[in-house]
């Protein structure tokens, strides 16, 4: 189940980022034109160009920052 984002109330997911160890914020639904792909809590940025796997790019996210129309609000200053 999806959370909600506290500004825009769209449904979104949490994973921490597999490298820098934060936790990132995404679009609930996968989409074609995602960078990142999910697993097991841990979120992966895929280099679409340098990368041809079509399990993962069936399941590829975007960040919500991406598409959130408040995103600047929780930006840290």
């Amino acid at each position: 189940m999806a959370d909600t984002c506290k500004s825009c109330k769209a449904p979104v997911v949490f994973a921490k980022n597999e490298k820098t160890g934060k936790t990132m914020i995404f679009d609930a639904e996968p989409v074609d034109e995602g960078t990142w792909f999910i697993k097991d809590g841990k979120a992966y940025f895929i280099d679409k160009k340098n990368y041809i796997d079509q399990e993962v790019s069936a399941l590829l996210y975007v960040s919500h920052f991406a598409s959130c129309p408040n995103a600047k609000s929780h930006r840290r200053k």
